[in-house]
């Protein structure tokens, strides 16, 4: 969670507070997925697939509800 902070901290210094924003997003995007790739051993893959067909019924459960 430091590491965040700093690496927002070092960003901000030296460009623009929105482009600082996109920048630690993409950084921190590639860490975490090339976190999930080194650790895949260790994924349990049965919740990641139980938490996307949730996920995707509360998205449609949201649209259908929002839908005008």
């Amino acid at each position: 969670m430091v590491g965040g902070l700093l690496l927002m901290g070092a960003l901000a210094f030296m460009l623009p507070v929105g482009a600082a924003f996109v920048s630690h997003g993409l950084i921190q995007s590639f860490a975490n997925c090339y976190r999930a790739y080194r650790l895949r051993h260790a994924i349990h893959w049965p919740i990641i697939a139980r938490y996307t067909i949730a996920s995707a019924g509360a998205a449609l459960v949201m649209t259908l509800l929002s839908w005008q």
